[in-house]
């Protein structure tokens, strides 16, 4: 999520190899040291955004998750306002998942910074699957379903179909909801999604 090319200094190249390493808490103490001196510096304003969002997606109670997120927003948020559009994709798009992770009243957040990402050219490979889950959350079952129909076929997780059918059968489109409900008791032997299926 950054350009080594940006970060020159002796504790910046210190912060590259902790990435690297995915310390991630070691990273934001760091950053928050750096910060006290100047509170908008780029670089760390950007690490310590995106180490917090790593570390709040690997916990597991909400209660564990939701602050370390929220620290990421409020980091990367200050960090796109100061971009000189180098990492302004990267940023977008770590906003955007950040935001769906916060739960569906953000959904519409998870839009705007993932539809910013992709103007910047900056495509990972989740990016339409994020979006469509944002559109299902939001009622908008036409945008979701278009989104997921982007994705290739191996990226079409037995989940995701289940949503996208579900999106059909929001719509009256019971044939199509029908093909997709069947496709995936062929394709999972995850008995939850079986279930539900």
């Amino acid at each position: 999520f950054y350009n080594k090319n940006l970060y020159k200094s002796y504790q910046e190249e210190d912060l590259n190899k902790l990435w690297k390493d995915q310390e991630y808490a070691k990273i934001v103490d760091i950053c928050e040291e750096g910060l006290k001196d100047n509170f908008l510096d780029f670089n760390y304003l950007c690490f310590k955004g995106f180490a917090n969002f790593y570390l709040g997606i690997s916990q597991i109670s909400l209660e564990m998750k939701i602050p370390l997120i929220n620290e990421s927003i409020v980091s990367l948020r200050k960090a796109l306002i100061l971009t000189n559009d180098e990492l302004r994709g990267d940023i977008s798009y770590v906003l955007g998942k950040a935001y769906y992770y916060k739960g569906k009243s953000y959904s519409d957040l998870t839009i705007k910074y993932l539809d910013l990402a992709i103007e910047e050219g900056y495509l990972r490979k989740d990016i339409y699957e994020y979006k469509g889950l944002a559109y299902y959350e939001l009622g908008l079952y036409e945008e979701s379903i278009k989104e997921f129909e982007s994705l290739s076929n191996d990226k079409l997780s037995p989940e995701i179909l289940l949503i996208l059918s579900k999106g059909y059968g929001q719509l009256g489109n019971i044939i199509q909801q029908e093909e997709l409900l069947v496709d995936i008791l062929d394709i999972t032997n995850q008995s939850d999604v079986k279930a539900d299926a």
